[in-house]
């Protein structure tokens, strides 16, 4: 072998090398862009999740607070209550009131115009959630064999309630809805 075709086999092997050093990295620079994506998705995900389990929770303390016959505070702050009167709020969850005679109701409640609208600032932007009510049932709500379901007594008289579903979604900065949830709920007065 002469000289030149050492450096010529030199200059093969250092290709060959730093070609596989180049895959090599662009792999694990693929790995770890992924992971990182992966990571914020996650993180973003559990945000929005969380949002929309407290969401629903503070519904569902709202509603356990204006079911109250003749309830007259306002709403707790940081509740985000759309109705003009929280009184009618509480008439319409007690069935006393529906939702078209209501003052200020929004009629009918959906994502755009809900009972409920706040905000939750995360680390990933500000997530907007909106809830809606709609009342199944009011008043003495049959159940099986007569009974009544979610029935209370005190002192042998049952409880009044309101079956109400409820409807969560928490949209994102994007505009985009990151989580629904969706649950029935129950109001005793």
């Amino acid at each position: 072998m002469t000289m030149q075709d050492e450096r010529g086999v030199a200059l093969i092997t250092v290709l060959v090398v730093l070609g596989s050093m180049a895959l090599l990295m662009s792999g694990v620079y693929t790995l770890v862009s992924d992971s990182t994506r992966s990571a914020v998705d996650q993180t973003r995900y559990q945000a929005a999740r969380g949002s929309g389990e407290s969401g629903m929770g503070q519904l569902s303390s709202l509603i356990s607070r204006v079911a109250v016959p003749n309830f007259k505070p306002s709403a707790p702050a940081g509740y985000g209550v759309q109705w003009n009167s929280r009184q009618d709020f509480g008439d319409y969850i007690r069935g006393q009131l529906d939702r078209a005679s209501a003052a200020g109701a929004p009629a009918p409640c959906e994502q755009d115009d809900p009972d409920i609208e706040y905000t939750v600032d995360t680390q990933g932007g500000t997530l907007s959630v909106a809830a809606c009510l709609r009342r199944i049932s009011a008043g003495a709500i049959s159940g099986t064999s007569g009974g009544m379901i979610f029935a209370r007594t005190s002192k042998g008289t049952a409880d009044s309630e309101s079956l109400m579903e409820a409807t969560v979604w928490v949209t994102g900065p994007d505009g985009e809805v990151h989580s629904q949830r969706q649950a029935t709920l129950r109001a005793f007065y």
